[in-house]
């Protein structure tokens, strides 16, 4: 990202691949590439699994192998390389950033909730993470109860 621009657009490839060049001046397209809804689901049943087998006498020194085979630290490193992309345009670039994933619901809120945690020390501590919670999960209509559901 060498170029100057006042108005960063992240969402993901499939969605953005229509769009040719940069078409408004000053706004710059970044496509990336993020798990499916589907895709998290699956890492997650398999990450419970390898947290709590149901097999009580299962083999517990192999562990760090199992949680590799759920995939679930991929989808955290992504997680936290696109809030580390945000916290370097907003802070170091001093550009706008839109974040914007189809599936809005759970990868926008989670994206820019960490770069403010990891931008404003005030969201660290319990009132501002509460703050947080209402702000980018509640106020924007987050199905908690249908995601417990699964």
């Amino acid at each position: 990202l060498t170029e100057e621009s006042s108005l960063y657009v992240i969402g993901e490839r499939q969605k953005l691949k229509g769009v040719k060049g940069d078409p408004l001046p000053g706004c710059k397209f970044i496509p990336v590439d993020v798990p499916s809804c589907a895709d998290i689901r699956r890492s997650h049943r398999k990450l419970l699994r390898a947290c709590a087998p149901s097999d009580a006498n299962s083999d517990q020194s192999n562990f760090i192998w199992r949680l590799h085979d759920t995939g679930w630290l991929a989808h955290i490193r992504t997680l936290l390389q696109l809030a580390g992309a945000v916290v370097d345009l907003l802070d170091v670039q001093k550009a706008s950033v839109l974040v914007c994933f189809e599936d809005g619901w759970d990868l926008t809120s989670q994206v820019v909730s960490l770069a403010q945690i990891l931008l404003d020390p005030h969201y660290r501590t319990t009132s501002g993470f509460r703050s947080l919670l209402e702000k980018e999960w509640l106020a924007f209509g987050h199905r908690f109860s249908e995601r417990n559901k699964q």
